[in-house]
């Protein structure tokens, strides 16, 4: 059976990871650069970062384990 489209769940998953990467990107250069490291702000900012990194690699397994369990063009 040849296979033409990746399956939804990783075409979903890689569209969720490409725009959580983006927007840690984005975060961590507008937000956390500009504040300093003696503000209190800073760590609530780090956190947040830290939980969507974490995320952001939980969501990347999922798409492997999701890539090596389906069909997929050549």
């Amino acid at each position: 059976m040849t296979v033409r489209r990746y399956h939804t769940a990783l075409v979903i998953l890689h569209w969720l990871l490409a725009a959580g990467l983006i927007f840690m990107l984005l975060m961590g250069t507008f937000s956390l650069d500009k504040l300093p490291n003696s503000s209190p702000d800073k760590i609530g900012a780090l956190q947040g970062h830290m939980i969507l990194g974490i995320t952001i690699g939980a969501l990347m397994l999922l798409r492997l384990i999701t890539r090596l369990n389906t069909a997929h063009p050549a």
